[in-house]
């Protein structure tokens, strides 16, 4: 049996300092700690890039770990060479003692994160202290056993890889098709439909808060500890992500919305994130749930068939809802202001043909989120027995 020898993160792999000037590489290389996706979700593309100055240079396998609120557990295993900003560490194993991936696997326990936290500097945003984080101690077998149980649990990745490259086309034709019927104004029949006051025939320009209902949530007292007890998903801003609501971090009672201003909310609802950093973000409940006060909350009757249209239209607009924000300190929206933001609604059977044609895509959407979710679990069950021996090879 191959022995395993305790070591310090400090031991077998290094912070990479090196700089690189920003404006030297591709935009789409940079990665910031917005860009990286909570629960080990990888990396999206950033909503803010810097066009002066000098960041952290990162290559090829590099391990990117978000040290600002580590809870959230960003992390990501490098297929290239970019720049990342100075809040992401970048972990560099010694190639004669660890292999990328094991130590990828190593950064990605859960344990991890906890001793970042045990050691993190602040409340409200808190960071990790980077002396303390390379004291984190964890077993290390030869670098065979590394390779085994790096493959072993690579199977898993490679598979929610697939299903979130399958979403990504899913979302890509849902936006492309919106764009074309609904900005370019190439929807079926536009050769033969008049223009009148530069609006296609039959279309109209109108409120939000004419065409759908809104409403938001509530937090219940956090001096009732019995009120997170339940099993209704609560929903923060925190965890809104561009995608379908499975799961929430807190889940409260019956009694909890009965004595605040949260509310069941139905399958279906889209949440907008009203404050702050996430502003602008995106989710929809895969089933009934409630949320914070935080959330705009949009309601639809089943099959309602303004429900893509207008999900796609808060997609598309995002940048402009987000420079509506007011507040000195941070931007927030309200819904007064949101119910007032103007749309062109096109004529209801383009709008059914529209819906009919996206549902299904959303429809996939939400499975592959559910299969990757179970993958996701199974992987996380077994990755501490692989990195603990438990399980011998």
């Amino acid at each position: 049996m191959t022995e395993w020898r305790k070591v310090k993160l400090g031991d077998v792999s290094c912070y990479v300092n090196d700089k690189i000037d920003i404006a030297s590489f591709d935009n789409s290389l940079y990665i910031s700690t917005d860009s990286m996706l909570s629960d080990k979700g990888g990396i999206t593309a950033p909503e803010s890039i810097p066009t002066t100055g000098k960041v952290t240079k990162y290559q090829f396998e590099d391990i990117l770990v978000s040290n600002i609120r580590p809870y959230f557990k960003k992390i990501w295993k490098s297929n290239r060479d970019g720049g990342c900003s100075n809040d992401v560490l970048v972990f560099r194993g010694n190639p004669t003692m660890i292999l990328p991936t094991f130590l990828y696997y190593v950064l990605s326990c859960d344990s991890f994160f906890e001793h970042m936290m045990a050691g993190a500097n602040g409340t409200k945003m808190p960071r990790g202290n980077k002396k303390l984080i390379l004291n984190y101690t964890f077993g290390l077998p030869d670098l065979a056993v590394q390779r085994r149980i790096a493959e072993v649990l690579s199977r898993y990745d490679a598979l929610i890889e697939n299903y979130q490259r399958q979403i990504k086309l899913l979302e890509e034709a849902a936006q492309r098709l919106y764009k074309e019927w609904f900005v370019d104004l190439r929807f079926p029949g536009h050769q033969s439909t008049p223009i009148i006051n530069n609006l296609p025939q039959s279309w109209q320009k109108k409120k939000l808060g004419e065409i759908v209902k809104t409403t938001s949530g509530g937090t219940p007292s956090r001096g009732k500890p019995e009120y997170y007890t339940g099993d209704i998903l609560w929903v923060k801003t925190k965890e809104l992500n561009d995608s379908f609501i499975l799961d929430t971090e807190e889940k409260i009672s019956i009694e909890a919305i009965n004595k605040s201003s949260a509310k069941i909310l139905p399958s279906g609802s889209v949440l907008l994130a009203m404050y702050g950093a996430t502003i602008g973000k995106l989710g929809i409940a895969s089933k009934k749930m409630a949320c914070n006060q935080a959330c705009c909350v949009f309601l639809f009757d089943d099959n309602d068939v303004f429900r893509w249209f207008l999900y796609n239209w808060l997609i598309i607009n995002r940048s402009f809802l987000i420079s509506q924000g007011k507040g000195a300190a941070q931007p927030n929206l309200s819904q007064d202001m949101i119910k007032n933001f103007e749309t062109i609604i096109p004529d209801t059977p383009l709008l059914e043909k529209y819906h009919r044609m996206v549902a299904p895509l959303y429809d996939r959407i939400m499975n592959n989120q559910a299969q990757i979710r179970n993958l996701s679990e199974a992987r996380d069950r077994l990755l501490p027995k692989l990195m603990s021996a438990k399980i011998v090879f």
